[in-house]
């Protein structure tokens, strides 16, 4: 009977024994607990992040409490390929500081038993965990089991393993899943500079209230200057936020909870001033009022990427934009008018602008066209011939051209008065060419004239006369031609004048009642202002002596010897009769 006793006990210890070891044996807390072949990847983790105890995820604008950890939730988004009733999750949340796997934060492990039957199924960790705020982290280690059929696979929500060694998923080692957090929203503001080359602009630091606590409630709003490691310092006045000077640096903004100020978040201000396009400097042009719309306005230098408009005096575009090449610009074909600058806008977003000084297109009057005088010369004269003006403008160069555009002596400057070249030659289509002074040098020009060779009178064929001395002043001088249109002036020896001119008619002429003398000669005048002259021969009125009066002696004779009366002359010298027959 002892024996059997024994024997009875003993079956129980060992029964007892047995349970506890078994129950030991067989506790599941983790994917190391199970015996595992995992063959399958069914069900999916599609995305992780930190939420409230709700599943909400949490949002940028979240507020860590000064304490600068924050209890936190862990949500998961899954997929599955075939619906199913429950699944057991396990993982590790490491810090991921720099993008290395770092220490553990926190386990979850926890068995859902909810149905996955829906593109999305999300599902909450009900344990939470503190988390460093702003500090990266993700899931490592991640292990998902499942069972069979459409029956609730979880018993409990502790860990359990899956259904079968199959029905799970293990990522692999070094692999991990990225946890979305929540961080403070940084902002940035981009703006021109206020003036060009200033590097700074006037901002408005409250334009970003509402993106950097993601335009959340009850919350205050500073701004500061330094943040050293989350120590803030230089704070922004108040007053100044509106108008904040400042070039391109990086602000902070400190966004408190209003109903605890021991909760808060930082967030970045990227403030960036972009510069102006620089001042172009301009030069305009002179044109000429006979060529109008050949104005010029150039620059030496441009700035690639920016884009340059022309403006007129009233701001009207003139022209398309210019593209900047970093070498000058030049507009062409301009009209004249007064301060033409440029508007400038540089690349976008900001497409800050920027201008230029002002400048002329200037309409230079071109020289009055002169009205030259040609003259003629006797062709017994040659190169004696004038062409004249009776005005000129100071300041201009005029040059007088001939027929074939050849310059004709050296330029003359004008003088306010009348000019005129002397010295030339017969010729026909003199004129000149103005050139105004500076840079247009405007040309102007004038009519054509002539310098005429008028031919000289021919020479008259002169015939002088002789007369008796007893018949003083009947001498003649004739010519047996003479030219119309030219007068003809009798002169003696002595180049005195004698008697009044004659006017040729193309026959002889004739000048009488002459006195003798010798060297009688024509001057001719031709008609016209050259009034070229000719001559003549030299002639003479040569005096003739009468014959010496006789001395004669009569006779007496009878009636009756009618008819023989005789004349007598006897010279002294030789004393010696001569009769004649004095004869009626």
């Amino acid at each position: 009977m002892r024996k059997k006793k024994l024997s009875l006990i003993s079956s129980a210890f060992l029964v007892g024994l047995f349970c506890i070891l078994g129950t030991t044996v067989l506790a599941q807390t983790s994917p190391a607990d199970c015996k595992l072949g995992c063959t399958s990847n069914d069900v999916q983790i599609k995305s992780a992040y930190l939420s409230d105890i709700n599943g909400n995820k949490l949002s940028s604008g979240f507020v860590c409490p000064q304490s600068g950890t924050a209890t936190v939730y862990l949500t998961l988004e899954l997929t599955t390929k075939t619906p199913r009733v429950g699944v057991v999750i396990y993982a590790n949340i490491k810090n991921f500081t720099g993008g290395v796997i770092g220490s553990t934060i926190a386990t979850p492990s926890q068995c859902f038993g909810i149905a996955l039957n829906q593109p999305t199924n999300k599902v909450t960790f009900q344990n939470s965990f503190l988390w460093p705020c702003g500090v990266p982290i993700v899931m490592t280690d991640v292990f998902l089991g499942w069972g069979t059929g459409n029956t609730n696979f979880c018993t409990g929500t502790g860990f359990q393993c899956p259904a079968t060694s199959s029905k799970c998923y293990s990522l692999p080692p070094g692999q991990y899943i990225a946890i979305e957090t929540p961080s403070a929203q940084s902002a940035s503001i981009t703006q021109c500079e206020t003036t060009v080359g200033g590097g700074t602009s006037i901002f408005n630091l409250t334009s970003v209230n509402g993106t950097v606590s993601n335009n959340a409630n009850n919350v205050t709003i500073n701004y500061w200057e330094t943040n050293n490691n989350g120590t803030l310092s230089n704070c922004i006045p108040t007053s100044s936020l509106t108008a904040y000077v400042s070039g391109s640096k990086d602000v902070y903004a400190k966004v408190k909870n209003s109903s605890d100020s021991t909760a808060y978040s930082i967030s970045t201000v990227t403030l960036t001033v972009v510069s102006r396009p620089s001042t172009l400097a301009l030069t305009g042009s002179s044109i000429c009022a006979s060529n109008p719309g050949t104005g010029t306005i150039s620059s030496t230098s441009s700035q690639t990427g920016v884009s340059y408009q022309l403006q007129d005096g009233s701001n009207n575009n003139v022209q398309s934009p210019k593209t900047g090449t970093g070498s000058g610009l030049s507009w062409t074909a301009l009209a004249a008018g007064t301060s033409y600058h440029v508007v400038s806008t540089g690349a976008s977003p900001t497409n800050c602008s920027a201008g230029s000084n002002s400048v002329d297109v200037t309409s230079v009057a071109n020289p009055v066209d002169l009205n030259l005088t040609g003259s003629s010369i006797c062709a017994s004269a040659p190169n004696t011939g004038t062409v004249s003006s009776s005005s000129s403008e100071a300041g201009v160069s005029y040059q007088l051209q001939d027929g074939s555009n050849n310059n004709v002596q050296s330029a003359k400057p004008g003088t306010g008065s009348g000019l005129t070249w002397t010295g030339l030659s017969a010729g026909t289509g003199y004129h000149v060419v103005a050139t105004g002074a500076g840079t247009t040098a405007c040309q102007g020009g004038s009519n054509s004239v002539g310098v005429t060779s008028v031919t000289n009178p021919v020479d008259l064929s002169l015939t002088g006369s002789s007369i008796c001395a007893s018949a003083p002043n009947t001498g003649t001088v004739t010519s047996s031609t003479s030219q119309s249109g030219v007068s003809y002036q009798l002169k003696d020896g002595s180049n005195n004048s004698v008697q009044s001119p004659k006017t040729g008619t193309g026959s002889g002429l004739s000048w009488t009642g002459l006195a003798a003398g010798t060297g009688y000669h024509v001057v001719a005048t031709g008609a016209g202002t050259t009034a070229c002259s000719g001559g003549s021969n030299s002639v003479d009125v040569a005096s003739v002596a009468n014959p010496v009066d006789l001395s004669l002696t009569g006779s007496s004779i009878c009636a009756s010897a009618p008819n023989t009366g005789t004349v007598a002359y006897f010279p002294k010298r030789r004393k010696l009769p001569i009769e004649g027959r004095l004869q009626r």
